[in-house]
């Protein structure tokens, strides 16, 4: 398949599955279930029903995370079920595998309900063996399982090149402004 620098050629999918290319440009009474961006494409409306965003998004349920502070004084090992404040939600477990001084992995078990993006988790002091100090989690986007998003500004959305984004189950995004980039759009 003929690939560009800038994503796959759009005369190689579009006409697939009911699907459209779309450049940079408002598009209004639209019925499109789903997205492809070709290249970085910035987003300033994606509405329609009740799709929009924050749907997409799906904030509530955590299914990945990573430490935004070091670790400090941790002993290396396995560390299931960890203690933690903070948070909006409830029912979060997560295990801390520690592979070093200062690093190690997080893996959710339990993804909870009720979290949204930018909430402070914080390991409860000794935790990770005795004298630990309690990392910090803080939750981004692609940590309810976004990873097409790459950053949010004032009324915009930038999505990586590839990125799929599908509205919810019988919805459609009825209104798209995209201020830059390309997409397909599929019907």
């Amino acid at each position: 398949m003929a690939n560009t620098s800038k994503g796959i050629a759009p005369d190689r999918l579009t006409g697939i599955f009911g699907s459209q290319y779309l450049p940079a440009a408002t598009y209004n009474n639209q019925r499109f279930y789903a997205f492809i961006a070709q290249e970085d494409t910035i987003f300033t409306a994606l509405s329609g029903g009740d799709a929009s965003i924050p749907q997409v998004i799906k904030e509530g349920a955590v299914r990945a995370a990573a430490l935004t502070t070091a670790i400090s004084g941790a002993t290396v090992g396995q560390y299931n079920g960890v203690a933690y404040t903070g948070g909006s939600g409830t029912g979060l477990v997560l295990d801390i595998a520690v592979t070093g001084a200062t690093a190690g992995v997080v893996t959710v078990i339990n993804q909870g309900t009720g979290y949204v993006v930018g909430d402070v988790i914080t390991v409860t002091a000794n935790e990770l063996g005795t004298g630990s100090a309690g990392p910090v989690i803080t939750l981004a986007y692609q940590d309810f399982g976004t990873d097409f998003l790459t950053s949010i500004g004032l009324g915009s959305v930038t999505l990586k090149q590839g990125a799929l984004i599908t509205a919810p189950d019988g919805e459609t995004f009825k209104t798209i402004i995209i201020l830059s980039g390309k997409v397909i759009g599929y019907k």
